[in-house]
């Protein structure tokens, strides 16, 4: 999708199979990734749980359920829709299921009433220990962290020809993965433009009933629309009868 038009709100309900303690949280079906809104909804947000859990290392996050989800293992862990609904319904209806379900700590993981309060429960210390391992390495300190952060965009910035060869080495597997879906339509390469569209973040090519999209930050439009071209005489070439080789 292309516009936030037709998402929704879902409110979902975590529980941990061992003790049956559980948390409800809120989030929405699609979320924009690069000019467009893809499926995400609770079964993304659960995904999500895991991983700020296993890595410990996002600022805010839920830290009750994250220990538990270290704890017990992401295993014993359960995921489930109970409501969809608009989104300027969101926090009201996050806050009726918290009430509803008796998720607060101590009987629950929920630190907050819902609805985006910033009023939270104190949870003891011991209760909230950060991992000890960090997606299968030794935690690292927020120190350490900023100085590897600070060293790699040194690097970067001080090394041009890095991102360059980056961003063409990522340009190059996208142009053959889009190849691969356009495999076998002909091409008039006397009508090239007719299958381009210009528009507002990215140029899009349609032919037949196949679609692919050219964006990037580090490209003008101008730049994009002639990567579309080149794509688009690339398909032609491939298509061309073959007549080499002795009659």
């Amino acid at each position: 999708m292309e516009s936030n038009e037709h998402v929704l709100g879902e409110i979902y309900i975590m529980t941990n199979t061992v003790n049956e303690k559980v948390y409800v949280g809120q989030t929405v079906s699609h979320r924009k990734n690069h000019a467009r809104y893809m499926p995400f909804g609770y079964t993304g947000r659960f995904k999500d749980h895991i991983s700020e859990a296993m890595c410990n290392t996002k600022k805010h996050q839920c830290r009750y359920l994250n220990s538990a989800i270290r704890k017990y293992g992401k295993d014993a862990f359960a995921v489930k829709l109970i409501e969809v609904c608009p989104l300027d319904k969101l926090n009201e209806r996050e806050t009726f299921h918290i009430q509803n379900s008796n998720s607060m700590y101590p009987n629950g993981y929920n630190l907050t009433a819902g609805g985006r309060t910033l009023e939270h429960v104190k949870v003891p210390t011991e209760q909230t220990n950060p991992a000890g391992k960090r997606g299968g390495c030794v935690s690292r300190s927020l120190e350490t962290r900023a100085k590897m952060s600070a060293s790699l965009k040194t690097l970067f910035e001080g090394n041009e020809s890095i991102g360059q060869l980056r961003s063409e080495k990522a340009r190059i597997q996208h142009m053959a993965d889009k190849t691969n879906l356009f495999k076998g339509v002909e091409i008039d390469v006397t009508q090239i433009d007719s299958y381009i569209t210009r528009r507002k973040t990215c140029i899009l090519v349609k032919v037949g009933d196949r679609t692919t999209r050219f964006a990037g930050k580090r490209y003008t439009p101008d730049e994009l629309h002639s990567h579309a071209i080149e794509f688009l005489k690339s398909l032609a070439s491939a298509t061309l009868p073959n007549c080499s080789g002795t009659p």
